[in-house]
């Protein structure tokens, strides 16, 4: 299915020796799985090098694989030098051993962001304010944690204080 969600649509595929690549950089593919994990879909990439766009071109099962990939990237300096040649230059190398590190790193921020929580949780804050559930108590659930994201931790009495403020 391309282009995949997220992936720039301004340009379709460069064909190279059969094999549809995408024309994007690291960053977009970086941006394309955190959206489609965030939505609760996934997919496959794949990162040929010249080797494997050999083998994809003798091997119908290599071919199905690449066939049925959301996002196909150039692994290899000489593809990105055929994609010149061809008039269609893809934007960048797009190596599967820096996607390896590059996606780890932002699963990893994307997972302590998620962990985070503000001083006070809602029975604390409805104690503090004297208050039943209801929206104002989510309210300040989220003030205190943009507190938390913009200044970092604080004691709950100083988050107390900025609730009472």
């Amino acid at each position: 299915m391309f282009p995949p969600a997220g992936i720039p649509q301004q340009r379709s595929r460069v064909v190279i020796s059969g094999i549809g690549f995408d024309p994007v950089r690291e960053d977009d593919v970086l941006r394309h799985v955190m959206r489609e994990l965030g939505a609760g879909r996934g997919g496959q990439i794949i990162t040929p090098n010249v080797d494997i766009l050999r083998r994809v071109n003798r091997d119908a099962e290599s071919r199905r694989h690449v066939d049925e990939a959301s996002i196909v990237v150039a692994d290899g300096t000489p593809l990105i030098w055929a994609s010149r040649l061809a008039g269609r230059p893809l934007p960048a190398r797009v190596p599967g051993s820096d996607l390896i590190w590059s996606l780890s790193a932002a699963l990893a921020e994307q997972e302590e962001l998620a962990a985070i929580r503000p001083d006070l949780d809602g029975q604390q804050i409805m104690a503090l304010l004297g208050i039943r559930p209801g929206p104002v108590v989510g309210r300040a659930y989220r003030f205190l944690l943009e507190e938390r994201m913009e200044k970092g931790p604080s004691s709950e009495a100083e988050a107390a204080e900025l609730l009472r403020s």
